[in-house]
């Protein structure tokens, strides 16, 4: 195909490179694109020139540069600052990249834990526990969010309720009940360390509780918030027909919740730590 010298109408240009008429006004309006007008019936008119720009144009906002920087980079940049700009703009990629490889990661997480509910609720195994990085969250969850986002683990900082008095017959028996089972529970934030770096001498230590990795009775339950809880007393028969001793401590972390109504449930894993009695 030939270029013809000039009288390219906007929707020649519009047609030609897949696009609406209106992008190529704002084009004009953003002065990335400029037309000059037809004397006799006042429409935009283009030229080789022209469509030669509409050609780069296009190929920068493939590379999702916006109107503003592409002004400058066909105007008043010089070849030293367009190259410049460009290696700024494959920093941006790459730190982009890093944030999306950090979400497929984190993403695969969840869909580890997805797959856990499905093959192992109900069923109670004995393991060593991954390390858990803790914190209150009294400062509130953005706050201990953002606490954790710094860490840039690829798991998923979960809710948590975290304590060390669990089969106190009292504490059982008020976990148990829908109206007094708030008052016993302490919430945290917890993560598994993925990477070891709670070894790191440059681990904040001042603002985590680390839960070294323990042995201890696993299980993945379903709980429906306004019934009664009763796996507690079936954790602690399993642990007496098996000649473990409950230490107390036990963690519980919100693998799922769902809500379609006034029916509502969550999903937890659970670790209630042992020694061998």
């Amino acid at each position: 195909m030939k270029i013809k010298a000039d009288n390219y109408t906007i929707g020649d240009l519009a047609k030609f490179y897949g696009v609406s008429t209106d992008t190529i006004r704002l084009y004009d309006k953003k002065g990335v694109l400029l037309s000059q007008k037809n004397d006799e019936n006042n429409y935009r008119i283009y030229s080789r020139d022209d469509m030669i720009m509409m050609d780069y144009i296009v190929k920068l906002r493939m590379l999702e540069i916006p109107l503003t920087d592409i002004r400058k980079i066909t105007g008043d940049f010089s070849i030293a600052e367009t190259r410049e700009y460009c290696l700024h703009k494959i920093e941006q990629i790459e730190e982009e990249l890093e944030r999306l490889s950090g979400l497929k990661a984190k993403t695969e997480k969840l869909v580890t834990s997805v797959e856990a509910i499905e093959t192992h609720l109900d069923k109670i195994t004995v393991c060593e526990s991954p390390v858990f990085i803790l914190r209150d969250i009294e400062e509130g969850i953005a706050v201990t969010n953002e606490l954790f986002d710094a860490l840039q683990l690829d798991t998923i900082p979960m809710l948590t309720v975290y304590g060390s008095n669990a089969f106190a017959p009292e504490t059982m028996k008020m976990a148990s009940q829908a109206e007094t089972r708030a008052s016993v529970a302490d919430y945290y934030i917890s993560q598994e360390d993925d990477r070891g770096i709670t070894k790191r001498a440059d681990f904040p230590h001042d603002q985590f509780t680390i839960l070294p990795s323990k042995l201890g009775i696993h299980t993945i339950i379903k709980a429906l918030p306004e019934q009664e809880y009763h796996f507690h007393y079936r954790i602690k028969e399993y642990a007496k027909a098996h000649c473990f001793k409950l230490t107390g401590e036990n963690l519980n972390r919100t693998l799922l919740a769902k809500s379609k109504g006034v029916y509502c449930a969550d999903y937890y894993e659970c670790w209630y730590f042992i020694e061998e009695d």
